[in-house]
């Protein structure tokens, strides 16, 4: 189950999408300052839902533009406004490891990432720290 839900997810990152990253505790805003999404976006975080659906999974974002999404090793960065990230785990497939970008909203503890052009798939992270 694990393994079909990594893969679920990181088939998931395999859309982009064009809108702008917005952030506040309170209200979503436009933000200009990549820097600020970085600062904002480091921590470990915790899947709640993908498309409304619930589902498990986790998420962690380090400083060194490295991290995890369940369990399976990453390269991030910002790019064009998007959250941007490239699968390491060589038990993925190949295909299945390219970088991939989202939308990401931040607002509180609460991190949305949506991917995808035509069919908008959205992934609701919790903040864990």
């Amino acid at each position: 189950m694990k393994k079909v839900l990594m893969v679920l997810s990181i088939s998931l990152f395999l859309f982009s999408c064009g809108e702008t990253i917005k952030s506040e505790k309170t209200e979503n805003v436009e933000v200009k300052n990549t820097q600020n999404v970085e600062d904002q976006i480091v921590g470990s975080w915790k899947l709640k839902s993908i498309a409304g659906a619930e589902v498990e999974g986790t998420m962690t974002i380090n400083n060194d533009k490295t991290g995890l999404i369940n369990g399976s090793p990453i390269k991030w960065s910002i790019k064009d406004n998007k959250f941007c990230r490239e699968v390491l785990d060589e038990n993925i497939p190949k295909g299945l490891r390219n970088e991939e970008c989202s939308t990401v909203k931040i607002n509180g503890g609460e991190l949305s990432l949506t991917a995808g052009d035509d069919y908008k798939i959205e992934m609701i992270y919790e903040k864990v720290n």
